[in-house]
């Protein structure tokens, strides 16, 4: 299986290349919405349709980090996007590589790799869809 990883706040993520759209630059025009969800930075034009990027930060409870990219999601019709510090990276990994027993699981951390590059954190991308109208 693929995954793509990436760093947020010093710490590697990792999510399986099924559901990742594409990579791109932060976008320089974002629209905050009044009243919108704490979850969400704003909403931006990605190739003609609206999309949420999410406040991943806050999702995850780590410190705010400067944006280079963005990473866009689409699953069933639809896409959430979240920055990013650094260009992703893609990775080769196998089920049996991914650890689910371990003290600390939230709803959007649903393995833990012990990679070449160290340990990486993977996301539930279900769940990270499904927090846009948290």
């Amino acid at each position: 299986m693929k995954i793509i990883i990436f760093d947020i706040d010093n710490t590697t993520y990792g999510i399986k290349m099924d559901n990742i759209k594409e990579i791109m630059p932060y976008p320089t025009r974002i629209a905050k919405l009044p009243n919108q969800n704490s979850n969400i930075i704003g909403v931006t034009n990605i190739r003609g349709k609206v999309s949420s990027i999410l406040n991943i930060n806050q999702i995850l409870n780590t410190n705010k980090t400067e944006s280079k990219y963005i990473i866009i999601i689409e699953k069933d019709n639809k896409i959430i996007c979240f920055p990013t510090e650094k260009m992703p990276q893609t990775l080769d990994i196998t089920m049996d590589e991914i650890s689910t027993n371990f003290i600390g699981k939230s709803d959007y951390i649903s393995g833990i790799l012990n990679t070449k590059i160290g340990l990486v954190a993977l996301m539930n991308e279900i769940n990270l869809l499904g927090n846009e109208n948290n």
